[in-house]
């Protein structure tokens, strides 16, 4: 028992259970059935005649009182206005289970599972169904993972009221902002569905609102409650809102008086920017080679990502002259584009930046300014590039410059999200952890012997992320199997867990699950101690998914 009290909670989510009870090694259960057996030759060597009589009476006599007056040797029946004693050797005393309630015996003891249903099971496991029903309809009507939708519903009246004690949990695991129990659902998706010989009908309505929420992201700081909000009042765009000061805007229903003071300020800065000039007509021979080159040079600038390159060039500034003569006036004007990105390339360019051949600190190789990683040992630029500067886009107050991430010390109980196309940052931050004597647990969608030739991770664990289903391997659906192995694993404490493979795991399962999983798994890295790394290819994902992702690690590299 005191190796399982501390498992006690992944007892209760992996095996579906409510509640555990231990019992004492030396005790009964106290909810078996103790039942008496009448020795008959024993009982008919003294009272031959009044055998079956008292084994009868025997049987109708409460047994947990016999055993106990047994016990003390003073059991006696009266029969025909005679008593007769009771001898220990007259009966004997067996256990059985309760009615839907099932044993089984294992090494360590025994082990009871009452299948009993109550009115509060009951519920939940309507709801359970209830649940997993809607998001087969989300699925077979293609909507996207964080799109919202309206929901009615029809089931027998208990049922129906189980529904409505659990309305909220229902409403959160669906995306419903609305759900209404209707006598004749409609929507988009209507189907109806058998459980448990209940029928219930389910009509599904997209709120088609994931657009507008990736609109209001841009607001710096706005929550999604009142993005929501704002779009439930008709505004379809943060510019809908100009006009509106702080007071107006926090009486529209749902809105915060934070989010208010969010959506004004940014507002206010957006009013203030300088009318900038002209944007450069894009060069008509631009193609697609052409672009990425372009790109290329951008990303080497600190502080730049994909989404912020592609802005630049798609703002007319597709090729390098263009962007290194661009005033700061004009490269703020591009939407999107913060002043401290806008200073980093105006400080880049006045540098040399662009036309800077660079030495690889790891091969001495030489690295032309458009090329993201060393030509000849493929170590990714950021890893010794000197002068890059990590942090999050602002407003253009003061801050304090950071650490490049090959100069960072990973800090215990922290989580870091590594965005980078290749593997190489990452690991050789995790190689260098087990340098230093901490154990290590690698989970990659890299074939592990790739992995293992080109960086020396000795007897560190590293699970192959794959369908393929051999020894090692984790198949991506398994997001239950990955999360008990991990907290195993974290539970031994000071150890660091590399997990380099999130697009796959949320092409397999679906953004908001994986995202529940390293929120799980974030907080089981705090309370040991430990440190969590997740390399991530920012490209793969959506902007609203990257900042959702982004707010849930400690920092990023």
């Amino acid at each position: 028992m005191d190796l399982l009290r501390p498992m006690e909670d992944v007892l209760l989510s992996q095996a579906n259970v409510k509640n555990v009870e231990y019992v004492p090694p030396e005790q009964e259960w106290s909810e078996l059935v103790l039942d008496v057996v009448p020795n008959p030759n024993a009982i008919g060597k003294v009272y031959r005649q009044w055998s079956s009589k008292i084994a009868v009476l025997l049987k109708n006599r409460p047994a947990a009182t016999v055993k106990e007056a047994i016990d003390r040797g003073e059991y006696s029946l009266g029969i025909e206005g005679q008593i007769v004693k009771i001898e220990p050797n007259m009966v004997s005393f067996t256990s059985t289970l309760p009615e839907n309630v099932a044993g089984v015996k294992f090494t360590g003891g025994d082990l009871y599972i009452d299948f009993n249903m109550n009115e509060e099971i009951e519920a939940e496991g309507y709801t359970r169904e209830l649940i997993r029903r809607i998001q087969q309809m989300r699925k077979d009507m293609k909507l996207d993972v964080e799109e919202y939708v309206r929901v009615e519903v029809r089931a027998p009246t208990v049922i129906e009221e189980y529904f409505k004690s659990w309305k909220e949990h229902i409403m959160k695991e669906t995306r419903a902002l609305q759900m209404d129990f209707k006598t004749d659902p409609k929507g988009e998706r209507e189907a109806s569905w058998e459980v448990e010989k209940q029928r219930m009908d389910i009509a599904l309505t997209s709120l088609h609102l994931k657009e507008g929420l990736k609109e209001f992201t841009k607001v710096p700081g706005l929550s999604q409650e009142g993005a929501l909000a704002a779009i439930r009042s008709g505004k379809t765009k943060v510019e809908d809102l100009k006009g509106m000061d702080e007071a107006a805007l926090a009486a529209i229903p749902g809105i915060s008086k934070s989010d208010a003071r969010n959506i004004a300020h940014f507002l206010a800065r957006q009013d203030i920017v300088p009318k900038a000039e002209a944007a450069p007509v894009p060069s008509k021979s631009l193609d697609t080679g052409d672009r990425d080159l372009v790109i290329n040079y951008l990303m080497r600038v600190p502080r730049m990502n994909q989404l912020k390159a592609e802005m630049v060039v798609d703002a007319g500034y597709d090729t390098v002259d263009k962007v290194a003569q661009a005033s700061k006036d004009a490269l703020r004007a591009i939407s999107g584009l913060g002043n401290k990105t806008v200073q980093e390339i105006m400080d880049y360019a006045a540098a040399g930046g662009f036309t800077k051949v660079l030495r690889c600190s790891q091969c001495q190789g030489a690295v032309q300014p458009y090329e993201r990683e060393c030509p000849s040992c493929h170590a990714p630029v950021e890893a010794f590039v000197q002068d890059i500067k990590a942090g999050e886009e602002g407003d253009g107050t003061e801050e304090k410059p950071s650490t490049t991430p090959s100069q960072a010390k990973l800090e215990p109980s922290f989580t870091y999200l590594i965005k980078e196309t290749k593997g190489g940052l990452s690991y050789s931050l995790f190689e260098e952890a087990i340098k230093k004597g901490m154990l290590g647990y690698c989970v990659t969608r890299e074939y592990p012997l790739k992995i293992r030739s080109k960086f020396n991770l000795g007897e560190t664990p590293v699970v192959w992320l794959s369908n393929i289903g051999k020894e090692n391997c984790l198949r991506p659906k398994d997001l239950e199997k990955l999360s008990f192995s991990l907290e195993q694993f974290l539970a031994k404490k000071d150890v660091i867990v590399l997990l380099d493979g999130l697009e796959y795991l949320i092409t397999n399962n679906n953004f908001l699950t994986v995202l529940r999983f390293i929120q799980s798994l974030r907080d089981q890295v705090a309370i040991n101690h430990s440190i969590l790394m997740l390399a991530v290819n920012p490209s793969t994902l959506d902007p609203h998914e990257l900042n959702l992702l982004e707010k849930e690690v400690d920092a990023n590299l």
